[in-house]
């Protein structure tokens, strides 16, 4: 996301503002500290031009959580 702010000229104070969220707000979601609002995901898609397409893998990604591998021990 940070490539289509750039592009228009959004800093992360000034997006926060356009979304009427806080800029530590902000930089929690951007960092992946916190969730992003459907409503803010609306506002920003708008804001920034982002494609129905693009919206999935900027806002949705998957957490994989690490596994540990599974250790036979004998008896």
């Amino acid at each position: 996301m940070y490539d289509a702010m750039h592009e228009n000229r959004y800093s992360q104070k000034s997006l926060a503002n356009a979304i009427n969220i806080g800029r530590t707000s902000m930089n929690l979601k951007l960092n992946n500290k916190a969730d992003f609002t459907q409503s803010e995901i609306s506002k920003i898609v708008r804001l920034l031009g982002i494609s129905d397409d693009e919206v999935g893998d900027i806002f949705f990604k998957p957490i994989v959580r690490k596994t540990e591998p599974n250790i036979v021990r004998s008896s």
